[in-house]
């Protein structure tokens, strides 16, 4: 069996790092700028379906992303450990599980794609669009997941680069191309999923699973290298942690847009106005794992050769450098919302998303030590309480969410407010779990960890109080009027 050469982790998080960064301003930018355009072709509804198709199926899908997080655990333990015999058993046992969660994706999608309509509330007019869609993107997921075990040798070597450049090509590419189609031929939603995928499935067929094999030259799949049911069941103990973590994250980021939907005092039309405020608290919180999530498999390390004081140094260091990058955009955006929506898609958004947007960046800002709690949680493979309490308070995110909307007439900012209220008591509860995991102090923690990232931001906040007073921006006319949107093909 071929050794892979030593990994220096520290070299791979630098450049791991400075790649995502690279790869999320691009993509940021050209997201930033393809939306006001697919507004103005599409619409708000059709714009909107995609959203909720892509929500709605994270459901169906949520069984193989649990199972793969821990495939890819058990495997970094063991490569940690030089057992590249294990490595392969683990991956080919994670194989098995990726065939049954794709077959069971692609059936689940067809049924969405079959009752779209009174699931979630859809007019005649564009249900046909709608199953098309749910059915691409339930379809090329499937692939995805059939094959995301070939994946699994970047997050063992920790070239996580190679995941970032992939996403990069995957939405620049689609973004140009469905500006020239739409100039050139009718806009459709239709095309534009079928853009967007279609890049995800040919980067992995094509680039993605050849080099499985260069990055990890010991890696082989097959069947007879399963050698227990026992591995199978210890994959799928973590992975069904994780699973009922992940429902929980569904349960706030993901129903919003089928709670929008069912209401009568909102509605499938609005679900773009709620997500042109809520996509920038996954988004900063995907910049800030651009550095944090890189650690994960070096924690992992740690974790498996019992080095608990470098552990919680990691785990310090990483908190308060996860601030430092979270904190500025969060503040940011709170502060300027209103001119920002204004400018970036119009009056009209910007008198419903505005405060939406507050509400949920000041979310974010609290929220942003628990990325590293999460971490560690994993690291060690101690689920279970994070995992309950994610799961009562996606529950109470949706009733809260409901009930503002119905009882208090609150409309959007309703289902902001109960996403708010229930990640904020997640993340008290995950940082307390991994500070009992690490033994270490809550005063230590919040000293070394939080303290002097919190003193950076405060001449940000002053700085941009006093620039929003003395030079108020000026909010042009809008160019996403009602009456300039195409209607629906």
């Amino acid at each position: 069996m071929n050794a892979p050469a030593p990994i220096n982790s520290k070299r791979l998080i630098a450049i791991n790092t400075a790649t995502k960064y690279a790869a999320l301003t691009v993509v940021n930018l050209a997201t930033f700028f393809l939306t006001p355009y697919l507004i103005r072709t599409l619409g708000p509804l059709l714009l909107g379906l995609k959203t909720l198709a892509y929500q709605a199926l994270q459901f169906v899908g949520l069984a193989h992303t649990s199972m793969g997080i821990s495939a890819e655990r058990y495997a970094k333990l063991n490569f940690a450990r030089a057992d590249y015999d294990e490595v392969n058993s683990t991956l080919s046992a994670g194989f098995v599980v990726s065939v049954i969660s794709a077959a069971l994706f692609a059936a689940g999608s067809v049924v969405l794609a079959v009752f779209a309509g009174p699931l979630f509330r859809l007019p005649e007019s564009i249900l046909a669009s709608a199953r098309l869609v749910f059915l691409l993107i339930g379809f090329t997921t499937a692939f995805l997941i059939l094959t995301g075990v070939w994946e699994t040798p970047v997050f063992v070597t920790e070239r996580f680069y190679l995941q970032d450049l992939g996403q990069l090509v995957c939405t620049v590419l689609p973004a140009a191309a469905v500006i020239v189609t739409f100039e050139c031929w009718r806009p459709s939603i239709v095309l534009w999923v079928l853009l967007g995928n279609g890049a995800l499935v040919a980067w992995r067929l094509l680039v993605m699973m050849p080099l499985a094999r260069r990055i990890l030259p010991s890696f082989r799949l097959s069947l007879s290298r399963i050698k227990s049911s026992r591995q199978i069941r210890e994959l799928m103990a973590f992975g069904g942690l994780n699973f009922f973590c992940g429902i929980g994250y569904l349960l706030y980021y993901t129903s919003d847009s089928i709670i929008i939907s069912n209401l009568a005092e909102l509605g499938p039309g609005k679900i773009v106005f709620y997500n042109l405020a809520q996509r920038w608290d996954p988004q900063l919180k995907v910049f800030v794992m651009a550095f944090v999530g890189t650690m994960l498999p070096l924690m992992t390390s740690m974790v498996s050769l019992n080095q608990t004081d470098r552990l919680r140094s990691t785990f310090l260091r990483g908190t308060r450098y996860s601030l430092l990058i979270g904190a500025f955009p969060a503040l940011a955006l709170m502060i300027f919302a209103v001119p920002f929506l204004h400018h970036w898609v119009g009056a009209d958004f910007a008198r419903e998303s505005a405060v939406v947007m507050q509400l949920i960046m000041a979310q974010c800002l609290l929220c942003l030590p628990e990325r590293m709690a999460n971490q560690v949680n994993i690291a060690f493979a101690r689920m279970g309480g994070p995992v309950l309490v994610s799961l009562m308070c996606g529950v109470l995110n949706i009733v809260l969410s409901i009930a503002f909307v119905k009882y208090a007439g609150m409309g959007l900012t309703g289902v902001a407010a109960g996403s708010v209220i229930a990640l904020l008591i997640v993340a008290v509860y995950g940082v307390a779990y991994a500070l009992r995991l690490l033994k270490l102090h809550p005063g230590t923690w919040f000293r070394e960890g939080c303290l002097r990232a919190i003193g950076c931001t405060l001449p940000l906040i002053g700085a941009a109080l006093a620039l929003k007073r003395l030079w108020p921006p000026a909010c042009r006319r809008t160019r996403c009027r009602q009456s300039q949107i195409r209607p629906p093909p």
